[in-house]
């Protein structure tokens, strides 16, 4: 590993939808079915482990069952990071979280930041760990109001996310020449431009969606600082159906 980067996981938030399928609370970033069952948060560990010197896991609901699945797999790269406010601050605080604690290593050059309900092609997310400056990476299935994370650029080449928390509908304000369905998984590596914006943020930050934060991020960047890399098979796991359609389709490949 010629870059010293971190791999970042937030899995602190309640997984309501995933346990209401499932008939239990469960935190969805490590069910599993039956004993040797794999799980999302195993998988995204798995997936490219020569390639972080570090990897920092931002937990909150049902934390201390998350702290015994990682301490069983003793990975001495892996450290867990307490959300105290996942219940009522929003998705950026966890991020946040996961951000400020991989900059306290010296050495860390880039970090890639991944939601921790997806399950990913592996050679694609290594591509996008070893690719070249910052990257956002992109799905090949349809934009949908009622559940995507889209992104658009602007004919000043400007990166600007959609997302409905409603889930009623998208609208871009304003020309643009291209637009993709988020991967939601997202590369640093300009460290001085990730590093102002952390300094920046405060508690109204920290209560709304980490898109702002990563919006404001690419938005910041010189032109031709960043690439978009597609994930030919991505599946984002908020329900026990697409938990069993995401190992089915791994079985199948």
């Amino acid at each position: 590993m010629s870059v010293d980067r971190t791999l970042v996981i937030p899995v602190a938030g309640t997984s309501t939808r995933f346990g209401a399928t499932a008939g239990r609370e469960v935190l969805k970033a490590i069910y599993r079915e039956g004993p040797g069952g794999r799980t999302i948060l195993g998988e995204l560990l798995d997936a490219a482990p020569d390639l972080f010197g570090a990897v920092v896991v931002v937990g909150g609901y049902r934390f201390e069952e998350l702290g015994r699945f990682l301490e069983a797999r003793g990975d001495p790269r892996v450290t867990l990071v307490l959300n105290e406010h996942f219940q009522d601050w929003g998705s950026h605080y966890s991020m946040y979280l996961g951000l400020a604690r991989a900059r306290t290593r010296p050495g860390c050059r880039e970090i890639v930041l991944a939601e921790g309900d997806l399950v990913l092609d592996r050679a694609a997310f290594r591509a996008l760990a070893q690719a070249e400056g910052s990257v956002l990476s992109s799905n090949r299935e349809p934009i949908l109001a009622s559940k995507s994370v889209a992104f658009y650029q602007n004919l000043a080449g400007a990166i600007t996310f959609l997302y409905d928390p409603r889930h009623r509908a998208l609208t871009i304000p304003e020309p643009f020449v291209a637009i993709a369905n988020s991967g939601q998984v997202w590369k640093f590596a300009d460290m001085e431009v990730l590093d102002a914006l952390l300094a920046e943020q405060t508690e109204p930050d920290f209560r709304a969606t980490n898109l702002n934060f990563i919006q404001r991020y690419f938005q910041a960047l010189p032109p031709g600082r960043h690439q978009v890399l597609e994930f030919p098979t991505w599946h984002n796991c908020n329900t026990l159906d697409e938990y069993r359609r995401a190992f089915s389709c791994e079985r199948e490949s």
